[in-house]
This record gives C-alpha cells, structure tokens and sequence, in this order.
C-alpha cells in the first residue's frame, strides 16, 4: 500500500490530497448478452471458455460483448478509440476482472440469503433514461427497442441489474470505512515535505537526421507494421428526417372561428373584474373574533388588535372575488367584496374558524375584447396544435413502422424531408473535420442513435434539439474499424518513417548519455560529448509540488528513483527522451502540521475502503473457487487486436 501510495501523491501542500487508488472494483455492469456464461464444473475449462466461477463458465463470446460495449461507450468521449488500442492499454484484462469479481460476489451473496426483489429490479429498470419515453415517463415500446439493439431480453438486463445490486450491497459496508489514525497517516504526509535535487538532459528527436525519404518497399513494410497507429474507428452513415415545430406550422396555424370559439370558451377570464387587497384575522373562537373586530373599527390597527389577542394579520393581495371564495368561503367572499375600502367585515364564520377582514384595497380591471385578447389566444391555440399535430405524426410514425414500411416508405408517406450524414463518428464528428469544428445537436443526436442500432433495425425516432422535436432514424451502411488506405496518408507516413528513424536516434544516444553516468561522468559532461549536444537543466522540488506539475515527466520521475540513480524516460509527442538523475533527497517530517495531516487522513480515507473491498473481493473469489484460462484470452486479445498467428 505504501508504495502504491508514494507513486500517487501529487496534491499541493494544505489542499486535499488525491490518491490512486490500486485495483477499484467496477460494480456497474454495462448491458449486454449473459446468457453465455453457461453452468458448468470448477476445473474443466472447454474451447471458447476463458474463465471459470464458481458453477458459472465465462465464454469467450460473452467477454467479447462487453469488450464491444466498453469500446462503444468509450468512444462517446473518445471517437476514435479502436478495439486494439482499448485491448493494449489494459481493457481487455479489466473487463474480465470486473465480470469475475461481480459473478463470485453475487454467489456469495446467493450463499448467504441476500436476495433483491423483483419490485426493486423494475424500479431501477423504470429509472433508466434510456427506458423513458418523451414525457420523461417509463415507456414500454422505448424499452423494448433499447434493449433489442443490444440484442438482450429483460429477463438477461433483470439479472445484470439483481447481480450489481448484490455486489454493490456486499461491499458497501467496506467501502464505507473511512477512518484513518493520525499515526498511520503520518509517513504519508510527510512524503509530501520530501525535497529533491538533481538534474535532466533532453536529448531532441528534432536534433537527429531523420535519413533519406523511405522507398516505396521501406514505406509499405513501415505501413504494415504500424496498422494500428493508422486504423480509424468505426464510422456510420445515418439517414434521418426532423420533425419539428416548423413541420407542422402550417396544420398549426389558428383560423378566425378557433379564436373566437377559445374567446367565448374563457369569456369570463377576459370580463371586467374587480380584485381586492385584503387584511384578515383568523380566530378559532368568535368572542375572541368579535373583540378584535371592535378594536380595529375603533382605531386600533388591524395588527395590533390580532397581536393582542395572540394572533396575526395576514394580507391577502391582489384577488378577485372567485379566488377569495376558493381561499376562505363563499360568506367571507361576500362580506369583503360587499364592503367598501376601508370597511372592517366579521366576524364571518368559516369552518371551525371566524374571519375579521379590513377590505386594505379595490382595483376595477377593465374588460378585454376580442381584438385586444388576440394575440394571446392565438399563441395559445398555437401551442396546443403543434403539439396535437407533432404527437399524431408521431402516432403515424410509430404505426407506418409497426406494419413494416421502410424508412423511405415511411419518408415518402408522410411528406417528410430525409437527409443523409457523413461516415460519422460518435460524436456526430467526420473523419478530418477539426476538432473544434461545431457539430450540429441533431447531427450529433443522429449519430449517438445510430451507433446503439445494428443492420436490418427498424427506423427509429429520437428527441433532438428543441423541446418536442424529433428525427426519424436509420442505420444505412457500417464503416468497420480500419486502416486508412496507404495511399491517402502516403506524405503522412512518410513522415512518420522519418520521424521515426531519428527518435532511433534520439534514443541511442539518450542511452550513451546514461551509460556514461552509471560509469561515473558527470551528467553535464555526458550530454556534451560523444555525439550531438543535449540539453541540461537542474531540478529541485518537494513533493507536494507534484500536483501542479502534471505533465512534467523530469519532475516525476525524479521521485520514482533511488539516490544516485538515473534513469532515460521518453518525452511526450515524440519530442525525444529525458535522461534524468537524482542527486540528493531531503526527508520531509509532518508531526505538528495539523492541517497536512488533516488532508492526508481525509484522501486516505477515500482509497482505505477500496483496499478493503479490493480484499474482500479477492477473499470472496477464493471462497467461490476462481480460474482463468490464459490461453484462451490470449487467443481472444489476438483476435481483438488483429494479431493472429498464421
């Protein structure tokens, strides 16, 4: 833990500190196929089978699916994220844990009576965003459809969901122990006050002679070799036709004979009115009522007469007649609305109260004709038939689809508009387009869509950009992951090559540098001889530092390194190679420094739970009886990555 910690301390000094924490548990399971993870024994693991818990075997298809939904939801934030960099960057063995870990916790679970009920299932199925129609509303047909371009049932998503919550309620107790001692927490945040010195040479790739122009034979051998630093992710072209408000104006639109029907319809809304401002007192007992009443028609202020008597006036304001009533009573309605202003009223019996009223205001509100109310009707109707009209050509929609038409059948039906997108990404973004480039929100809409459909799905509808608006929606041709065809990125490639051959360079002589330290030269007097010059600059920082030099790669590696020691590292971008050596380490001592120890203690509370879980998890998987099938996922991480042996 400790080691693992060091690495991860970044925070300035008296911030909250933030650490890594070592093997998280991922809980949350992603939709897809279960039902390949077959019953079977403990120790015999088939062909296809790349793991073995408890009775359940995980097959290599059903790893495989998740693989597939992993990348696809990854690629919402990053689009151009391709199987075989997610499998090389460690998903593949990630996805699996996380399948082991849920399988074994919910088999102990069922091994120790923990049981989640089918009312709980469908509450957080009804939850879903993905589930819910237009009103925000579970909607069945939306369900079906999500989870048939997953290519699961509800029986398979019921299980997923009953097999998280277990896992979640299993290790919540664990995840929830936060407490650390201030002695434990102490070498850590001393680490943080730990200074160090040394120095960095920086070999450049640009000081290199990248070589001649490649042959065509070098460039195509070059090619081959890096087809994955080529390859572009998958891209779909959709076709779509938007509905929108604009779709329906026309239908929309109110005649003369619906605004003066809706004028007649609310004629008394528009009628002359008079609205009061109301003072009132609400006694429970008509004595107490009557005697407040004498006060204020006496002089006393209708507040200082209900304080008085131990209660308080009110001010009703603004109110006509009907929603004075509909607050207090008929009675009372009639006595403030008889009276003139000024005039106190009461007590006037309510239910089970009497009310004393000073009638505070009167305002005659002018009646409102047809032509002056116009304008407002006509809004009014607007609204009500574009949504009328938009839900019946939804309606329209839903039942052209459901007796199969097409989407062009369905297009030409209704009159509607279809366009069609670009090979599109994700994101709704194109291959080349700039990455600061606007996207349209109904393109972007579109292509979201379209990458949860498979070929063959019906045409869709989706919400897209404002309140109420929507586009049909269909898959017409999948780009598959690949590599951009060499004769298209020829002048790139080239370059790539070149490049390449000087960080060759940049390399070797980086590593002349580092050879000639470990043997006793002086850093400064390695980098200026022997072969192209390198830069040298000193460094000194204290760890805490650490947090606002992010990025800085001589910086973190000289706290990864033992006194003394030097160590080449490469530079982002292909900039060239760092060769770093640490010369002195000064020891940080945090006793007395409250508020470090405060932070450190509060971000080590935040990871000692996940250990614990991490442990439990792991107790649980020895208790289950546990196996992996190495071969078997070597074989899948070759297929994932294009790798496959001839």
């Amino acid at each position: 833990m400790l080691s693992g910690i060091r690495k991860a301390i970044n925070s300035k000094v008296g911030l909250i500190i933030t650490f890594v924490a070592l093997g998280v548990i991922a809980l949350a399971f992603a939709l897809s196929d279960i039902n390949m993870m077959s019953p079977g024994g403990t120790t015999a693991q088939p062909s296809g089978q790349v793991a073995q818990v408890g009775n359940v075997a995980i097959t290599e298809q059903s790893l495989q699916d998740r693989m597939r939904n992993a990348v696809e939801a990854l690629r919402r934030e990053n689009p151009t994220l391709t199987m075989a960099q997610f499998v090389e960057q460690g998903g593949l063995n990630q996805v699996l844990e996380q399948m082991i870990n849920g399988i074994a916790l919910e088999q102990f679970g069922a091994e120790t009576g923990l049981l989640v009920s089918q009312r709980y299932v469908d509450g957080q199925i009804a939850s879903i965003p993905a589930f819910q129609g237009f009103d925000g509303q579970f909607n069945q047909q939306q369900f079906e459809q999500a989870l048939a371009q997953q290519g699961i049932t509800p029986d398979m998503l019921r299980e997923d969901i009953r097999r998280e919550t277990i896992a979640q309620w299993l290790t919540a107790p664990t995840l929830g122990a936060r407490q650390v001692p201030a002695q434990v927490a102490l070498p850590y945040a001393s680490l943080l006050l730990e200074r160090r010195a040394g120095s960095v040479a920086f070999v450049q790739t640009k000081s290199m002679d990248p070589g001649p122009a490649p042959t065509d034979q070098q460039l195509q051998q070059y090619y081959a070799q890096n087809r994955a630093r080529y390859t572009v992710a998958e891209r779909r072209v959709a076709r779509y036709a938007t509905i929108s408000t604009e779709s329906v104006a026309a239908s929309a639109t109110p005649t003369d004979a619906e605004i003066q029907q809706l004028y007649q319809k609310e004629r008394a809304r528009f009628a002359a009115t008079e609205q009061r401002t109301i003072r009132q007192v609400v006694a429970l007992d008509r004595n107490i009522a009557t005697q407040i009443a004498q006060k204020v028609r006496g002089g006393t202020s209708i507040d200082a007469a209900a304080s008085a008597a131990g209660l308080s006036a009110t001010t009703v304001s603004d109110v006509n007649r009907t929603a004075y009533a509909g607050q207090t009573n008929a009675a009372a309605a009639e006595a403030a609305f008889g009276a003139e202003q000024g005039a106190v009223v009461g007590p006037v019996q309510g239910s089970g109260s009497f009310y004393v009223l000073q009638v505070a205001g009167v305002e005659q509100i002018a009646g409102r004709s047809l032509d002056q109310v116009r304008d407002e009707l006509t809004e009014t109707l607007t609204a009500q038939k574009t949504a009328q009209a938009l839900a019946e050509l939804q309606d329209n929609i839903d039942e052209a689809i459901s007796d199969g038409s097409t989407f062009d059948e369905t297009v030409t039906q209704l009159g509607l508009q279809a366009q069609r997108t670009d090979a599109l990404f994700v994101n709704g973004r194109a291959l080349g387009q700039a990455p600061d480039a606007e996207v349209s929100p109904i393109v972007r809409s579109v292509a979201e869509a379209v990458f949860g459909f498979e070929e063959g799905d019906q045409p869709q509808m989706v919400p897209v950009g404002e309140a109420g608006a929507f586009a049909l929606v269909a898959l017409e041709r999948i780009q598959p992951s690949a590599p951009r065809p060499l004769n298209e990125i020829r002048a790139g490639v080239a370059g790539d090559y070149r490049i390449d051959n000087a960080k060759r360079q940049a390399s070797a002589r980086a590593d002349a540098i580092l050879r000639a330290v470990n043997t006793g030269t002086p850093l400064a007097q390695a980098a200026s001889s022997g072969g192209v010059a390198a830069q040298v600059q000193s460094l000194n920082a204290q760890r805490g530092e650490l947090g606002q030099a992010q990025g800085n790669v001589p910086l973190q590696t000289l706290f990864n390194l033992r006194q003394g020691a030097a160590r080449v590292v490469e530079a982002p971008g292909n900039a060239g190679f760092f060769v770093v050596q640490l010369s002195e380490v000064e020891p940080g001592n945090a006793r007395g420094n409250a508020q470090l120890l405060n932070g450190t203690r509060g971000a080590l509370g935040q990871i000692v739970g996940q250990e614990y879980a991490q442990q439990f998890a792991q107790a649980v998987r020895r208790r289950i009886g546990t196996t992996r099938n190495e071969a078997a996922v070597q074989t899948l991480r070759n297929t994932l990555t294009g790798n496959i042996a001839n």
